[in-house]
């Protein structure tokens, strides 16, 4: 009987830390190392933008201008889901509780950038929930242009030479709004302006300095002209 008993205890601690062991290495397995998209709830404050990926990279950072070199760079893709260009969002992005920031500006419908997190935070580990929302967001009421009936601009590394083609004076100031990019993806919420800061007349040119621009690598997004 001793020796029945004994059996039997021995099954049950075995059945006991073959559970115990299956629940753990569940538990560790619904923790996850990588980040997966459909994870992602959108807020309605967020509506019209989607969140592709999350990543981290090495390079310059660009938001604040600094172009600072870092090895752990905090990023985020995100995409404009909706019908219209998008000015400005204040995205936020929290994970595990944990608020990161991501400014993003001028963004065509359709098309993706790459925005690295406003603070510098570093990637989380591990996700367990992801939510999007927005603390503020713009579209564009009509699409910008870059004025093609008023002016030629001639694209140069870190300049640009703006001709005025109509048969008006314009008066300034004139902005010129433009991002940089990797083949499909802009890189940077960032928009960088420069402007023409003296009226031209019909046929005068004029050459500014743009900082960041480089031919093959940037993209005109618009002109404005109060």
């Amino acid at each position: 009987m001793k020796k029945k008993n004994i059996c039997i205890i021995a099954a049950v601690l075995l059945v006991a830390l073959a559970v115990v062991l299956y629940f753990v290495l569940r538990d560790d397995g619904e923790v996850a190392t990588t980040f997966d998209p459909s994870m992602t709830v959108v807020e309605d404050s967020a509506r019209g933008l989607k969140l592709i990926s999350l990543d981290t990279i090495a390079g310059a950072y660009v938001e604040d201008g600094s172009d600072a070199v870092s090895e752990n760079i905090f990023t985020a893709l995100f995409q404009n889901a909706g019908g219209s260009t998008l000015q400005l969002a204040n995205a936020v992005i929290t994970i595990n509780g944990t608020e990161y920031r991501f400014d993003i500006t001028t963004l065509p419908p359709g098309a993706q950038v790459r925005v690295m997190e406003k603070d510098k935070k570093q990637m989380p580990e591990t996700f367990e929930s992801c939510t999007l929302s927005a603390e503020n967001i713009i579209w564009f009421e009509s699409e910008p242009s870059l004025c093609e009936d008023r002016f030629e601009i001639i694209e140069r590394s870190g300049g640009l030479v703006v001709t005025n083609i109509s048969d008006e004076t314009v008066s300034a100031p004139i902005y010129l709004f433009y991002k940089n990019y990797d083949g499909e993806i802009y890189i940077g919420g960032i928009t960088y302006m420069t402007t023409v800061e003296k009226a031209l007349a019909p046929g005068e040119s004029v050459a500014v300095v743009a900082g960041h621009f480089i031919p093959d690598s940037s993209k005109l997004m618009y002109v404005y002209v109060p």
